[in-house]
């Protein structure tokens, strides 16, 4: 497996299906301890990657299926960190469906996902991180950030000594923030992205769209662009009165998605179309109906 070099010592480590939903790359940083970061490679790259590469430990950035899938592979040699927004859900099915999905049939979809796509396996955790905690291993020194908003437990690291910083999935993607948990939160998003611009770094890795070097605050306040143009395609529907779940039949926010997972995407797009309404009743431009409808305020 070639790794691709982000910094000295510090490689991104390719995953299956080009690093898209299910799976998203790891980051390695090879020093005096050697680091891997998130372990939702794919069962095939997380085995391939293991026959070359020792790891002393490793950390989850959150705990997303496509970043933390493969943990229980790890688990019985390297020391596994995790957010301490976790502690009470990591390593049990059961109880990361319940918080994901609170009892909703999409989270048998996703927990099948698990099991035969990623190979998912129950594990257990030993070490918590939290908001800026720091690990010094000599030759790089990482520092934690908690940037919720995506997840309650997002963090992205930030190497100090090459000036690298993981955004993980705050993502850059072209087709803008995912927020689709129960827990996610609009505000929380935006003010994580704020956060970690302020920094002003040249080199991010993103979860899913890999290294990026050229115009990353540009590309930082594209992603943060979106929120508002979301905002503004949820009323632009809201003419004529919609309940959330009518407005996200349609994929206003993700139209592109698995057909054969069309049950489980329509859960999240509902999610997400439903805080940008809260947001818009709270900032009087919606009014809620009876019905659980909505309609723009004329």
């Amino acid at each position: 497996m070639e790794l691709q070099v982000i910094a000295p010592g510090v490689f991104l480590v390719p995953a299956q299906n080009r690093g898209l939903f299910p799976c998203s790359p790891s980051v390695y940083v090879d020093g005096e301890r050697r680091i891997l970061f998130d372990a939702g490679l794919g069962p095939k790259a997380m085995k391939e990657f293991l026959s070359s590469h020792e790891v002393d430990l490793v950390f989850l950035s959150h705990t997303h299926l496509d970043n933390m899938a493969g943990a229980w592979a790890l688990q019985s040699f390297a020391p596994l960190f995790i957010p301490v927004q976790a502690e009470k859900t990591f390593g049990s099915m059961d109880r990361l469906k319940e918080r994901f999905f609170r009892g909703h049939p999409a989270g048998e979809i996703w927990a099948k996902v698990a099991a035969e796509t990623m190979g998912y396996r129950d594990s257990a955790h030993n070490r918590v991180y939290q908001d800026r905690d720091a690990f010094d291993i000599g030759s790089h020194k990482l520092l934690a950030i908690h940037t919720p908003g995506h997840c309650a437990d997002h963090y992205c690291f930030l190497e100090q000594k090459t000036g690298t910083l993981l955004l993980f999935d705050i993502d850059l993607s072209e087709w803008g923030p995912w927020y689709g948990d129960p827990e996610s939160d609009l505000e929380q998003f935006e003010a994580s992205t704020l956060l970690v611009r302020s920094l002003g770094v040249d080199c991010v890795v993103s979860s899913h769209r890999g290294v990026i070097r050229q115009a990353v605050d540009a590309k930082l306040d594209a992603f943060l662009e979106v929120f508002s143009r979301r905002d503004q395609i949820v009323l632009d529907r809201l003419g004529e009165p919609h309940t959330a779940e009518e407005l996200a039949m349609g994929f206003p926010f993700t139209p592109e998605f698995i057909p054969a997972l069309r049950k489980l995407f329509l859960y999240w797009e509902q999610n997400m179309v439903t805080k940008h309404l809260q947001r818009l009743v709270q900032r009087g431009a919606v009014n809620p109906l009876a019905g659980g409808r909505f309609v723009r305020n004329s």
